[in-house]
């Protein structure tokens, strides 16, 4: 583990798909049990930590859990209340950006969907920053700063700025598959059972002493992954006459068609 002491631990997640919570169907399977088993080690005095921020089943990265209910409260309160508390993420985002910006927009939950958070008037103060890291044909890898932390706060508002998550069903819509893109960047978006986001550095004030920690952990595979391959182009040829270029693939079987292989 990245950091474990009296207060807090800082577990990192390197791959997602680990359900933090039991709950329905997965009562025994998951971080808190298997941290409830650490810190018991055949005690059964012990109760079970919570987390407070950072990466959830469907994301991968770091995640901050609270040994005792007073230092969750504690850490939930700091990171509210925009203290000196810092969640810098990676985003892989449907579409080009070419600058970053911030979304000033209040969350609170959805009118309908209670699952779900929405932008509402009169919601709860919640601010975004998003950089851009690197620019892609048609997606953007950008680095995501938190003023606030509210419930699916990033998810919501990089969608709400246009700029919705690579495999976030909820808040991003349907699989698009850009126009254009090479083979193994498609076989990587249908593959992709999860949201494009990484939790790549934390850093909080103790709720034991006031001082400041930090962790970081590099991206997940199947995340680098993804904005590897969203980076890639598909093969391209100058076409005979001069043209634009066009997929090899393309000018192959117009060439096939034009010398009648493709007859039967």
């Amino acid at each position: 583990m990245p950091h474990e002491d009296a207060e807090v631990i800082v577990v990192d997640n390197s791959r997602a798909g680990l359900v933090v919570h039991p709950g329905a169907g997965n009562p025994d399977q998951t971080l808190q049990n298997a941290l409830l088993a650490h810190l018991t080690r055949g005690s059964q005095n012990c109760r079970a930590p919570a987390s407070c921020t950072g990466s959830t089943r469907h994301t991968s990265g770091l995640i901050i859990v609270a040994r005792s209910e007073p230092a969750r409260i504690k850490l939930a309160d700091e990171l509210a209340a925009r203290a000196k508390s810092i969640v810098n993420t990676q985003a892989v985002c449907r579409r080009r950006d070419d600058s970053g910006g911030k979304v000033d927009a209040p969350i609170d939950r959805h009118p309908v969907d209670r699952v779900r958070m929405a932008v509402r008037t009169g919601g709860r103060d919640s601010v975004t920053h998003y950089r851009v890291i690197e620019r892609y044909r048609r997606h953007t890898l950008v680095r995501v700063t938190l003023e606030t932390g509210r419930t699916h706060q990033i998810r919501l508002h990089l969608s709400h700025a246009g700029y919705p998550l690579v495999g976030d069903a909820v808040y991003g819509g349907r699989l698009v598959l850009p126009k254009g893109a090479s083979a193994a960047f498609i076989e990587t978006l249908r593959g992709f059972r999860r949201q494009a986001l990484h939790a790549a550095k934390l850093a909080f004030p103790h709720p034991g002493d006031g001082t400041q920690h930090r962790g970081r952990v590099a991206a997940a595979r199947g995340f680098s992954g993804t904005a590897r391959r969203a980076q890639a182009r598909p093969q391209t040829r100058q076409r005979p006459d001069g043209g634009a270029e066009v997929p090899a693939a393309e000018l192959a079987g117009a060439r096939r068609r034009a010398r009648g292989d493709d007859d039967a």
